[in-house]
């Protein structure tokens, strides 16, 4: 109700007239709208329309009136809007959504299930791209609204691949099962983070025919933590389906879902092998202690798919009894129940263990190696620094063996400990600085910048200009922590020397934080002289959604280089700003046919789409045949979509 007030009064704000929502004027005024739903001119129909659908319910009664109109214009408006009132009963999207997308509700009024699928699938597209800036316009509820109004459909008009997309985008970034070994695929869609706000909705699909659409979404519940889905997901610990059962299983560990104990120790017994080490991971977790005799006979086993599961939970359930025959299996020929038992001797803390898991370090082996790091993260203390020093120090040690190294290093944080022995360990990661593989040199320069080691400035200095950007810019960024400021010229120079990279090197893999205090040096380059460089500083900017650069931006229109006009006209698509659009209109007369196409995609993502021309298709269509750039392809068929639905 509240939002039904201020909805109200910004709508009355707005036209100037003020209102009470009960009194006789506000009826009036509702009245006034409807007849004008029937006007001549389409501006005034549009106008109205969007009145009395900001209006919302208190217009309902007299919408349902105009249903008996003789007049066909009215009955269709009115119908319209009367849908659009009940999605929004229904679902509310956030202002900044409903700036970039105006007409929301009634493309999903209008929308079948799956067009509105691929909405979804624009929308994510641009975070997928790795805009960053649009991660402050869609929030996690803008997306659970979308999945709530597709899966509040009939679902069986979604094919199987489209429901585990939407499966996907509501779960986040995939992780592996350790239950089950596996790792997850890479999605064709996705979204950032995990979005908890969609599993009341997700949970409609526990009820599907496909078992694998059920299963995943077990999956998804678990992972997103929704606890009421329990006793549906406890259900299913009788499925016929084995991957039911290891997903449910697996679920309700992770859901914590301690009433399930008894259920879960019970498939301990069940006919798959994989069911009964999903069940012995799951009682881990949930700290299941009635289960340790089990486990402790468990852990002798003679497979080592049941005995590797089997210390792992020991380990979780910090069973000190069990660590004789956890230890046993440090040397194991089989590289999982290894892994499951140098995790369980981390979590026991057992330090007479350190010598038998630095070895690990120096195996081919991955995941292996990735145990090892985290055990030793947990045992780690003063003692083994000298260890590790001579590991990176050891040349016949391999590069991925020094980079595990590495890696605890900087896990453990070493700027106490090292002060506490010698500096002799900095001087082992220091000496990592002036190796061949450029990727032991960007691990150095991060666990440098980690401790803080002021001694080692001058040397990360020198990598600013390393032949592999990659070093370059992790130095940039460790001497930004280490407090040196002036380093952030450099950036410049970085820019320079590869703006083509600048996509991949900055925004990918550092973000767009560390320009907060320092657009200014960016904005710069906006006048440089050569064209890439003009173009990576109006990315880096649009990324930033730095809206106090739009005026600069907007003066690089006009720029007689096309390829800067077309950069500057895709940048102020993807600002949150409609005060570029009368710009944009007039390049959509450019003599140059790739601006003209940058500019009609830019006022599409505005909401600007009605007043293009027709022809203007036609130049998105050449963006998004003939320029090979993933992401503005993918914007351009977005752009396209949208235009040709709105006619």
């Amino acid at each position: 109700m509240k939002y039904l007030l201020i909805t109200i009064t910004i709508l009355l704000l707005f036209s100037h007239v003020s209102y009470s929502q009960n009194s006789e004027d506000f009826n009036t005024r509702i009245k006034e709208l409807i007849k004008q739903l029937g006007a001549y001119e389409r501006k005034t129909k549009e106008s109205a329309q969007k009145s009395l659908e900001n209006i919302g319910e208190p217009a309902e009664d007299d919408l349902k009136e105009a249903l008996k109109s003789q007049d066909q214009e009215i009955r269709t408006r009115a119908a319209l809007i009367l849908k659009v009132i009940e999605v929004k009963k229904r679902i509310a999207f956030t202002p900044k959504f409903l700036k970039a997308f105006p007409l929301i509700y009634r493309e999903l009024v209008k929308a079948s299930i799956n067009d509105k699928f691929e909405l979804l699938g624009k929308i994510t597209a641009r975070d997928n791209a790795g805009n960053y800036a649009w991660r402050n316009v869609v929030s996690n509820q803008d997306i659970a609204n979308l999945v709530g109004e597709i899966l509040q459909e009939n679902s069986k008009d979604l094919n199987f691949g489209r429901k585990q997309d939407i499966i996907t985008v509501c779960r986040g970034p995939a992780v592996s099962d350790p239950s089950s070994g596996n790792t997850a695929a890479s999605p064709k869609i996705s979204w950032h983070s995990p979005i908890p706000e969609t599993a009341p909705y997700l949970a409609k699909l526990l009820q599907d025919e496909d078992r694998g659409i059920c299963g995943s979404a077990i999956s998804a519940l678990g992972k997103l933590g929704y606890k009421e889905a329990v006793p549906q997901i406890a259900g299913f610990l009788k499925d016929k389906d084995k991957y039911i059962r290891t997903s449910a299983i697996y679920a309700l560990g992770q859901l914590g879902a301690k009433e399930s104990i008894p259920e879960i120790i019970q498939m301990l017994k069940d006919e798959d092998k994989n069911v009964r080490r999903s069940a012995i991971y799951a009682l881990g977790q949930l700290d299941a202690k009635e289960i340790i005799p089990d486990l402790l006979k468990l852990v002798k086993h003679d497979d080592r798919e049941i005995s590797g599961p089997a210390a792992y939970a020991l380990g979780q359930l910090k069973v000190k009894d069990a660590i004789p025959d956890i230890k046993k299996l440090v040397q194991d020929k089989n590289l999982a129940a290894r892994s499951s038992a140098i995790y369980a001797l981390g979590e026991l803390e057992v330090k007479e263990s350190i010598p038998h898991i630095l070895v690990c370090l120096k195996e081919d082996n991955q995941s292996l190696r990735d145990s090892a790091v985290e055990a030793l993260v947990k045992l780690g203390s003063k003692e083994i620094f000298p260890i590790l020093k001579d590991y990176l120090s050891a040349k016949t040690n391999s590069v991925y063996t020094r980079r595990s190294t590495l890696e605890v290093l900087g896990k453990l944080g070493l700027k106490e400990a090292i002060t506490q022995t010698s500096t002799s360990s900095i001087g082992a990661i220091s000496e990592l600085l002036k190796d061949k593989d450029s990727s032991l040199r960007g691990y150095a320069i991060y666990v440098l910048g980690k401790i803080e080691s002021k001694s080692s400035i001058p040397e990360i200095i020198k990598l600013v200009k390393d032949s592999d950007k990659s070093v370059s810019v992790s130095a940039i960024f460790a001497l930004i922590k280490l407090g040196i400021k002036e380093s952030i010229f450099d950036l410049t120079v970085l820019i320079k020397d590869n703006p083509l990279g600048i996509k991949e090197l900055f925004i990918k893999n550092y973000g767009t934080d560390v320009f907060a205090d320092n657009i200014a040096v960016v904005s710069a380059l906006l006048e440089d002289k050569e064209r890439t460089v003009k173009t990576a500083a109006i990315f880096i900017l649009s990324q930033c959604n730095d809206t106090n650069s739009i005026p600069k931006v907007m003066m690089l229109l006009k720029d007689p280089d096309y390829l800067v006009r077309v950069s500057a006209s895709l940048a102020l698509g993807s600002f949150d700003s409609a005060q570029s659009i009368p710009e944009l209109m007039k390049l959509l007369q450019d003599e140059d046919l790739y601006v003209r196409g940058a500019s009609a995609i830019s006022l599409v993502e505005l909401g600007a789409k009605e007043i293009i021309p027709r022809e203007s298709l036609e130049y998105i269509n050449i963006i998004s045949e003939r320029l090979d750039d993933k992401d503005i392809k993918k914007r351009a068929q977005s752009a396209l979509k949208e235009f040709e639905a709105a006619e």
